[in-house]
């Protein structure tokens, strides 16, 4: 019995918190997704499996659905834009009035947009303390119950006042806020004070301990979802900070996503680039300058995401975006969770896994990627990573010292070695750099960014031809001629990256037929490349990834023991509803074990 009754408190108190952050971009469906984990099973609406089963996902489907409905917690939602707009309420309102956010709101309606701030001001200011105390205290529940009252309904209602008097610049404004707050700390400040880079995932994470105390105190299970999540050094602190995280990223088709954008947040041409340009910054180069360090990089967030989730489906009457598909694939990573092993992976995310693993082999310092091809049964048959060819030394394994000092001749080209100017260039950026030694780092130096900075100064992006790496898809796709496999015709690419321009050529010279990606690769490949042709004789297939990778792979589809164990111990006697005194959650370790990066640490705890 003592067995049993441990077994079924360890998996009850690592299902007891739970937190799911959200990353996409604006349109994909992160508050769609949110809203949906944050309902009743029975409002989720989902299919019964019945029978017969075509495959065997639609048996996994019934296992992840009957468990759901036994075990289903509703996720209390935590918006990032209610957070961003709470750093408002501790600017003075005088303030407010004189500042930028103001002057986007018509002049007709700013005394009244004040006023409504001065009121929720005055209830803000009655709870805020809570956040900043101590929760580790008993008797303070009705505190932190007075204050997710203010929260929920006061500045939930600023946000919507906020939404309606700034219009279409709604998004540009709060993204401002949200870069002040990460530069100084405060919403309408403009200096820089790097100490105060982590005062907006933090007060998120006192949001996050006071609704678990809470909880807690009434013998409840805390999932929360955190909507939305946009910058990459922000998502580090929340793994740091949180042993039970996981990183969903919503992602859909770019048509889809601007027609709901059209249709729904009222936004034209122009506001969707401008937009776009700062949510997905196309050189994607989070540390060029301390404006892109503190802004948002969705795509270097993307590249940080667990689990993938695809949300289909256009704004057009009739082509409501398919929220079926994507609430069974909400609920079944949320309910793999709770209990992972309860299914095996899909086929898809077997693949892609393997490309996923296969990135982290590639020497290039600017973006790795991985990429595999199978046949049309999804046997592998083929791996690659963007890498140069055998026998050159990648770049990773390069010192820029060694070409000044004319050592190492192997690790580098007749060019490289020979060419004066261009090591003279080298020994400048070394120069630049001296502090790199300091933090014992080797200075490696990216060869296509380095000569076109020498050779093609003003050419926005460079010429792409002087890479040294063979790109993923290229080098699987080499692999299987240079050891002489059989041919791929109507075969599967996986590839961490859609494929550039002239990898989707050979994709489609290949004869494949279907391309599963995660993340968008700048270009034309997919609107020019592989829309071209007769669409079911030859166009390969374009699809986005949905599923799990990396580290979460294992976390959600390796079980805690051997199933057949688990269902022998709890076959053999009956549960009695006890509770173990003094154990700790699997949270609690990773809290206690994992320093956190952040100011006022005490605060965040």
């Amino acid at each position: 019995m003592s067995v049993a009754v441990a077994l079924k408190r360890h998996f009850e108190r690592r299902s007891s918190f739970l937190i799911v952050g959200l990353t996409g971009r604006t349109g994909s469906g992160c508050s769609t997704s949110a809203r949906l984990l944050s309902s009743t099973f029975e409002s989720l609406n989902l299919d019964h499996a019945t029978y017969p089963f075509i495959s065997a996902e639609d048996r996994k489907y019934r296992v992840i659905r009957e468990f759901a409905e036994k075990n289903w917690g509703q996720f209390h939602q935590i918006s990032v834009t209610q957070v961003i707009a709470s750093f408002l309420f501790d600017c003075p309102s005088d303030e407010l009035a004189k500042s930028f956010v103001a002057t986007q709101i018509r002049e007709k309606d700013r005394a009244a947009f004040i006023a409504e701030f001065q009121r929720i001001q005055v209830q803000w200011e009655k709870v805020a303390s809570v956040i900043d105390s101590k929760l580790s205290k008993s008797g303070r529940e009705q505190d932190i119950e007075t204050f997710l009252g203010v929260w929920t309904r006061e500045v939930s209602n600023f946000l919507n006042v906020a939404r309606k008097s700034l219009g279409n610049k709604f998004a540009p404004v709060f993204q401002m806020i949200g870069d002040n707050l990460r530069r100084s700390g405060s919403a309408l400040d403009i200096s820089t004070k790097p100490d105060m880079f982590y005062v907006l995932p933090t007060r998120v994470c006192e949001i996050a301990v006071a609704i678990r105390h809470l909880n807690e105190s009434k013998s409840k299970k805390t999932h929360i979802v955190i909507d939305a999540l946009r910058n990459p050094f922000e998502i580090q602190y929340y793994r740091d900070r949180f042993a039970p995280f996981f990183l969903v990223a919503v992602t859909t088709d770019d048509d889809d996503r601007t027609d709901r954008l059209r249709a729904r947040g009222n936004l034209n041409t122009s506001d969707i680039k401008k937009l776009d340009a700062k949510e997905y910054p196309s050189e994607n180069k989070p540390l060029d300058g301390y404006d892109q360090f503190v802004s948002q990089n969705i795509q270097a967030c993307l590249e940080k995401a667990d689990i993938f989730v695809h949300n289909p489906g256009r704004a057009d009457e009739g082509q409501i975006p398919q929220l079926s598909a994507l609430t069974r694939q909400l609920v079944r990573f949320a309910t793999l969770m709770l209990h992972p092993g309860l299914v095996t992976p899909t086929r898809v995310e077997r693949c892609m896994q393997i490309a996923y693993s296969a990135k982290l082999n590639s020497g290039c310092i600017s973006r790795q990627v991985g990429a595999a091809v199978t046949d049309q049964y999804f046997s592998v048959k083929a791996v690659g990573w963007n890498d140069v060819p055998e026998g050159q030394i990648p770049c990773l394994l390069r010192k820029a010292e060694d070409l000044v000092a004319e050592q190492d001749e192997i690790a580098f080209s007749t060019y490289e070695y020979k060419t004066i100017k261009f090591r003279e260039h080298i020994k400048g950026r070394i120069n630049n750099l001296n502090f790199i030694h300091e933090m014992g780092l080797a200075m490696p130096y990216c060869f296509k960014s380095q000569y076109n900075a020498l050779e093609h100064p003003n050419m926005k992006g460079g010429n792409q031809v002087h890479t040294r790496s063979l790109h993923a898809e290229e080098n699987a796709f080499l692999q299987i001629s240079k050891y002489g496999g059989a041919g791929i015709a109507n075969g599967i690419l996986f590839t961490t990256a859609s494929p550039c321009e002239l990898c989707a050529k050979k994709a489609y010279q290949l004869g494949i037929k279907e391309i599963y990606y995660i993340d968008p690769y700048p270009g034309i490949s997919l609107s020019h490349i592989l829309s071209s042709g007769p669409i079911h004789e030859r166009r390969p297939k374009a699809i986005l990834f949905s599923g799990a990778v990396g580290q979460a792979f294992h976390r959600l589809y390796a079980p805690i023991l051997p199933f057949k164990d688990e269902l022998d111990t709890f076959m053999k006697t009956e549960i009695p509803d006890v509770i173990v005194e003094g154990a700790r959650t699997e949270s609690e370790v990773g809290e206690a074990a994992t320093p956190n990066p952040a100011v006022h640490t005490d605060a965040a705890r």
